[in-house]
C-alpha cells in the first residue's frame, strides 16, 4: 500500500480515537455532576480514569460546565 495513504489511514484513526475518548471524559463529567461530586472530585476521577494531565482535565471540565 502506498505510505501516503497508510499515513492517511492512521492520521484518521488517531483522530478518531481523541473524538471517542473526548466524547467518554465529556459523558463522564456529565455522569459525575448528576450523582452531585463537586469539580474537585470530578477532576481526580477523570484524570485518573482516563490517565491525562490536570490542564487537560480542567479544559473537559470546563468545555462541560460552558455546554451545560
Amino acid at each position: 500500500m502506498c505510505v501516503a495513504i497508510e499515513e492517511m489511514r492512521f492520521d484518521a484513526k488517531a483522530e478518531g480515537k481523541a473524538e471517542g475518548m473526548a466524547e467518554g471524559i465529556l459523558g463522564a463529567i456529565g455522569i459525575c455532576r448528576d450523582l452531585g461530586l463537586d469539580n474537585n472530585e470530578i477532576l481526580t476521577r477523570i484524570i485518573h480514569k482516563f490517565s491525562i494531565t490536570q490542564d487537560e482535565a480542567e479544559q473537559y471540565l470546563n468545555t462541560a460546565l460552558s455546554h451545560a
